[in-house]
């Protein structure tokens, strides 16, 4: 092992990332630079050459060699780790790591371009991808694993501090098979940023998902009569144990970062949730900030979610501490005020058609009736603005068409209420 050698198996790694090399073509270097020496020889040679070599070029050297030994072989993470403890390289491989993902190094870098900043819901973005940036850093994934065999508490300093939160993002998705601690589940949840947190929450729901999807399937399969799995007696206490330890988790965050997370679940599971969640953001503990993430965040997106809304706060009680009904008005007007924001910013509908009329009689059937008034007074006078007519039409045509689409919708909606309230 000497300079040359890691210059060469650097270039490798370089030149197959940026789809220069194949991946057999690469293979077949490294073996060549390597002289198809065995891992173990290898990291043994690492040792050696790395106690002639100043500070942090340790880590750098330690990490491009493990990378290039598990780009040569995939499938030999416990091996690699093996050698790696055994030649006492643990700290290297972690230092050089996090030169890797801190992004900060002349020598050696990685750039994540994630798109979660055009998610407000930032766990609907987690739950929608799962291919990041995986395939393109296996090398840098697999090192990550086998430091995680090798020191776990390690393994999770490093997944916090990565700016690029592709470790953490990988977890997620399973791709990178490392289970979280509790320790660092609960630093997630108490991080300020939000991405980290609601990685947190995907963590914590995991096994809640998965109970509500075997109840789904479960029913689908009863109707067929064909269903021979696990009985939904089982299924139920399983989620009610996972209910538990995700309660136990959210008691240590705050009511706004409680509300948000489980009004991100909640978007996202519209078909079938656990009541527990629906009953704590209604309830007088988090209701305000239950309004504020529908009328102040734009997680709500479209109709359809503002029907899924009123579909649960009709039909969820508002509990305060002592066990005692409250109002549910401000949550009502809450999601007329989120229905005048799409009109008046042109967002969430934008055509009227059968769907939309019948999300709109879903919601207004819900609403109480001075919800209705208003809402309909508000209607009518922003149909008065619109330019739609003839002369619109003739001289400011652009305008005149984005009117008449906001004209169509609002008479929409007219209709149903006035319909509903004959």
């Amino acid at each position: 092992m000497d300079k040359n050698t890691v210059k060469a198996l650097s270039q490798v790694l370089d030149d197959h990332k940026n789809d220069r090399l194949k991946r057999v073509d690469a293979k077949m270097k490294i073996n060549s630079i390597l002289h198809n020496k065995s891992t173990t020889t290898i990291i043994h040679e690492l040792r050696d050459y790395i106690s002639l070599l100043p500070g942090k070029d340790k880590n750098i050297v330690t990490v491009i060699v493990v990378m290039a030994v598990l780009r040569r072989n995939l499938d030999i993470v416990s091996e690699v780790k093996e050698a790696v403890v055994l030649n006492g390289l643990v700290g290297h491989l972690y230092g050089g790591l996090y030169t890797l993902l801190a992004g900060d190094s002349d020598l050696i870098s990685i750039k994540a371009n994630l798109t979660d900043s055009q998610f407000e819901n930032k766990y609907s973005y987690i739950t929608r991808f799962v291919d990041l940036n995986y395939w393109d850093y296996i090398e840098l994934f697999q090192a990550a694993e086998v430091l995680s065999l090798a020191d776990s508490q390690k393994f999770e300093k490093l997944a916090l501090m990565d700016k690029t939160k592709l470790i953490l993002l990988n977890m997620a998705s399973y791709h990178l098979s490392v289970e979280p601690s509790k320790e660092l589940i609960g630093k997630l949840l108490q991080d300020e940023d939000e991405l980290k947190q609601n990685i947190g929450l995907h963590f914590i729901t995991r096994s809640i998902t998965r109970g509500i999807n075997d109840i789904e399937y479960i029913k689908r399969s009863e109707k067929l009569e064909g269903y021979h799995g696990k009985s939904a007696r089982s299924v139920h206490r399983t989620l009610k144990s996972a209910l538990n330890e995700c309660y136990i988790f959210l008691e240590n965050c705050n009511n706004r970062t409680k509300a948000a997370l489980i009004t991100n679940f909640l978007l996202v599971h519209q078909t079938m949730y656990p009541v527990a969640f629906a009953r704590d953001l209604v309830g007088s503990e988090l209701q305000q900030e239950f309004i504020n993430q529908i009328c102040n965040t734009d997680k709500v997106k479209m109709l359809k979610d503002v029907a899924f809304l009123i579909g649960l706060i009709s039909d969820t009680p508002a509990i305060s501490k002592e066990k005692k009904r409250i109002s549910k008005s401000d949550l009502y007007m809450a999601v007329v005020n989120i229905i005048i924001s799409f009109i008046d910013n042109k967002k969430g509908i934008y055509g009227w058609e059968e769907q939309q009329s019948k999300y709109i009689e879903f919601i207004c059937r819900r609403l109480p009736a001075r919800c209705i008034r208003k809402l309909r007074y508000y209607l009518a006078g922003k149909d008065r603005t619109l330019m739609c007519n003839k002369l619109d039409e003739m001289v400011r045509f652009r305008i005149y068409l984005e009117d008449k689409r906001q004209h169509e919708i609002i008479s929409g909606i007219i209709n149903v209420i006035d319909t509903l309230t004959l």
